[in-house]
């Protein structure tokens, strides 16, 4: 193995690994809550499936819109791109010649970026003890994007310990913002599961952007918004909003910010985030 890569893939590998350790560190030194917020969203579902108009509804399509967001994923990732359009180099601030910029246009030839990212998060709460991992995988080809997702919360309380599951796939584009980074516009099927059997899909809009304003860092700012249709009826809205400095080591991005997610009515994570991303 090359070894500049050493170090950000064993990051990747580490931050997911480490996360539930972290969180029975936690839990040995400060006493775990009666009622997490994990929990918070298991009552919104409840009340969702209470509200809810269609007590027969499965899924209200939602398996087959993301079936198909998978298939456009797949299909952006690997479709050539025979026209000359928008670029990129290696990865961000490779070229020494030509520092400060990332995205070129018009090329013929460098026309994609791929990217896989592991990131740690833990909720703000006094005396709480939800954290979380999450792994995501993206990548370019011109000016359309590709993207999945992939988070699990755990949060031991008095009684048990909760999960959480949420997960998405994207279809986008990201228009070039001059040469120093890109907007992030993207559908999503979004999709959240708890541990007691409740689960939601539903269609996500994303609007964010990605920036490299001067060696060797890097800013991004994401906003995302869903309905979730719960599976035994009703809805939900989701909202996560992520905004993260970092500082590139070669290909290695470090990233630190924060994180905000909600479910329909019950309380918000709210809190802390950091990772590493490695370009390829």
């Amino acid at each position: 193995m090359n070894a500049r890569l050493a170090f950000p893939i064993l990051g990747l590998a580490g931050a997911l690994w480490l996360t539930p350790s972290v969180a029975d560190a936690q839990s040995e030194t400060e006493p775990k809550p009666e009622r997490g917020k994990v929990d918070g969203v298991e009552d919104e579902a409840s009340r969702a499936r209470r509200n809810g108009d269609d007590r027969e509804c499965v899924d209200c399509g939602g398996g087959f819109f993301l079936f198909q967001m998978a298939d456009a994923a797949f299909r952006a990732m690997v479709m050539p791109s025979p026209h000359p359009g928008q670029g990129y180099h290696r990865y961000p601030y490779a070229d020494t010649l030509d520092a400060d910029a990332f995205v070129r246009s018009p090329v013929a030839t460098g026309r994609r970026f791929g990217a896989m990212t592991a990131s740690y998060f833990a909720d703000n709460a006094v005396g709480g003890t939800l954290q979380a991992g999450q792994f995501s995988l993206e990548g370019a080809n011109g000016v359309m994007h590709a993207g999945m997702e992939y988070t699990l919360y755990r949060e031991p309380t008095q009684t048990d310990t909760d999960w959480l599951h949420l997960a998405r796939v994207s279809v986008g584009v990201v228009p070039r913002m001059g040469r120093l980074g890109f907007m992030r516009i993207a559908l999503a099927a979004r999709a959240v599961i708890l541990d007691n059997s409740d689960a939601a899909i539903g269609p996500e809009l994303e609007v964010g952007m990605q920036a490299f304003p001067a060696r060797p860092w890097g800013a991004a700012v994401n906003a995302r918004g869903a309905l979730l249709h719960w599976n035994w009826g009703g809805s939900s809205g989701f909202a996560d909003l992520t905004a993260t400095g970092s500082y590139f080591v070669g290909r290695a991005e470090l990233m630190a910010g924060w994180r905000y997610t909600k479910v329909g009515s019950a309380e918000a994570f709210n809190g802390p985030t950091a990772g590493v991303r490695l370009w390829f």
